[in-house]
């Protein structure tokens, strides 16, 4: 599953760091690419529904928003 983070805001260097381990630890993490001011995520096919919603909440905490590009 291919995912679209939009922009997150990031306070300092630490912030960002924390956001992207935060990231790292959702359950079918494969990877994080930067392109533009966006950022994609590729989960692994065995995605949960638990996944999406640490997805939001982490989301939420940094002041963006994720779609779904391709499953």
């Amino acid at each position: 599953m291919l995912i679209e983070i939009v922009a997150p805001v990031f306070k300092c260097k630490e912030d960002e760091k924390i956001f992207f381990s935060r990231l790292q630890e959702i359950n079918g993490f494969d990877c994080v690419i930067a392109k533009g001011a966006g950022w994609y995520l590729r989960l692994t096919d065995s995605v949960k529904q638990s996944s999406l919603i640490e997805l939001e909440q982490i989301c939420k905490m940094w002041c963006s928003e994720y779609k779904a590009l391709e499953q």
